[in-house]
């Protein structure tokens, strides 16, 4: 009797371990299909479903249950479909606890179902802690606490600083913008020492995010500290100095004048000479790194403006910056929001009729491997109206 009952066990333990590789083979094959019908997500909806109930124990069809009304009521700012992706979620979390991506969606709907950032920000830390040296949620932490500083008292600091030395180590190009303005918040010159060489002034990608986001930082002190930096740097190089800025004025202007004679009152972009940082000569207004374009303008009494013909390309979706000066004199610095030749005005104020030497700066090159994103800055002509 103790045989039999022993063999009839065998072979309910055989047959469950069947039925349940035939459950769980048949709700892989529904998920697969669920995944090729997403453009249709009431059907994938459906296979997802199918999928759960025939295998309740795995947490994928449940998960690309939750993503379909995640991005459904994300698109549509349905709450009832972000609660019920929410509840998906945390089903799906609690059959895979170690399921990064899971988390992270749980967190990014219960922010949009109106959890405070300060709360988004702790829940963060603590996957910080479960998932430590995550480069995803380092960027996400730095990007949620951003805007808590100067706000009702800062987040971790040292946190926050060893986040943006990590990010610099690893994806330094990627994340610029947000190092550089932790760098302003966190007030450590050792971060925008190693910022620096990246990126030649990295100011105005800064204040075109801070422009978007609303946070307000210390200006003075970074740009104190950088040009403290860079002094450092420059030490003993006349460039560093009025009189050795003059020079290259001077130079610039002698070199100009072999190239095509006289001052004219409109240039085009074969009339710009320049370099770039590195060293290399730009080729037509075409800058595809940092550098700056020179040509010798003629400026009249009632000469009212300058008048740039410019477009340029994005990275990170941040726009050219290009900032123009007259003899060395800073007139305007404005982002090239145009991907066609568009017209930028500067104003002038000029007594009597000068010749002067314009320099157009490309300041914030980026290149983005991961998105193929590479940001340029096109000179099309000068004009002086």
């Amino acid at each position: 009797m103790k045989i039999i009952s022993s063999h009839f066990l065998t072979l309910i333990i055989v047959f469950c371990c069947i039925g349940y590789s035939i459950s769980a083979f048949a709700a892989k094959l529904l998920t697969q299909y669920g995944l090729t019908r997403e453009g249709n997500p009431d059907q994938a909806e459906k296979f997802y479903y199918l999928a759960s109930v025939i295998n309740p124990f795995d947490s994928v069809p449940v998960y690309y249950q939750g993503t379909l009304l995640h991005k459904k009521g994300t698109g549509m700012k349905n709450m009832e479909s972000l609660k019920e992706a929410l509840k998906l979620f945390q089903k799906a979390g609690k059959m895979n606890p170690c399921h990064k991506e899971t988390d992270l969606l749980i967190l990014d709907t219960l922010k949009q179902l109106g959890k405070s950032r300060w709360w988004i920000f702790s829940e963060l830390k603590r996957l910080n802690q479960k998932y430590p040296n995550d480069l995803m949620i380092e960027k996400f932490l730095a990007e949620e606490g951003l805007p808590l500083w100067n706000v009702s008292g800062n987040p971790d600091r040292e946190l926050l600083i060893r986040i943006s030395h990590d990010l610099l180590s690893c994806e330094p190009w990627n994340n610029l913008n947000i190092i550089g303005l932790f760098a302003n918040a966190t007030k450590d010159t050792e971060l925008l020492k190693r910022i620096i060489p990246l990126k030649k002034n990295i100011l105005p990608d800064i204040k075109y995010v801070l422009a978007k986001q609303n946070i307000k930082f210390d200006f003075l002190w970074l740009s104190n500290a950088m040009t403290a930096i860079e002094t450092d740097e420059k030490a003993g190089s006349d460039d560093s100095q009025p009189a050795g800025k003059q020079k290259r004025l001077q130079e610039i202007k002698k070199e100009w004048t072999e190239k095509f004679g006289h001052a004219k009152y409109s240039l085009s972009n074969e009339e710009l000479i320049g370099w770039f940082y590195n060293g290399r000569e730009i080729p037509k207004g075409n800058m595809w790194s940092n550098g700056t374009l020179y040509g010798i303008v003629l400026l009249k009494p009632d000469s009212g403006k300058l008048i740039i013909r410019a477009r340029s390309t994005k990275a990170n979706d941040i726009p050219s910056y290009m900032l123009v000066s007259l003899d060395g004199k800073i007139l305007k610095g404005c982002y090239v929001e145009s991907s066609d030749d568009k017209e930028y005005e500067f104003p002038l104020n000029r007594q009597k009729e000068t010749e002067a030497v314009i320099s157009i700066s490309f300041e914030n090159d980026c290149c983005n491997p991961d998105t193929n994103e590479d940001r340029n800055l096109y000179i099309h002509s000068v004009e002086v109206r």
